[in-house]
């Protein structure tokens, strides 16, 4: 059910070694009961997130990640973002990375730093040489 109580700024900081203890797709969705317009994440190590929950917040305006991997294909329903940083940021393909740019419609600032990870072409997740990095700032 969602709430009508605005949540400004929701900012997710997670410095722990014991960072897979948490579960951020859980905080995710129960921030996606409020109007939402800031998000957050940022783990000193990597961490992985749904590709279906962290990219549908109809209400965000400012969405800043760093240090994630987000898994498997993406769903996106951004219509109200302006501003997108991505810092160190893994998908699976430029087609994800497609994907979230189409479904910003007035998206304003992006700048990322982004890696591909081209699983269905054999290529090692774990092979940082064989990830393709882009790097834009509008």
């Amino acid at each position: 059910m969602l709430s009508h109580q605005l949540i400004r700024k929701f900012h997710f900081k997670c410095g722990s070694v014991h960072w897979d203890r948490f579960n951020v797709d859980s905080w995710i969705e129960i921030a996606k009961r409020h109007p939402l317009e800031n998000l957050c994440i940022s783990c000193s190590r990597q961490l992985i997130l749904s590709g279906r929950s962290i990219f549908s917040f109809p209400t965000l305006v400012v969405l800043k990640l760093t240090r994630l991997k987000v898994a498997g294909n993406i769903s996106v329903d951004l219509p109200s973002l302006k501003t997108l940083y991505l810092d160190q940021v893994y998908i699976m393909n430029q087609e994800n990375f497609s994907k979230l740019l189409s479904g910003c419609p007035i998206l304003e600032e992006l700048h990322t730093r982004i890696h591909y990870r081209e699983e269905d072409r054999g290529v090692s997740t774990d092979d940082e040489e064989a990830s393709s990095t882009k790097e834009q700032f509008l």
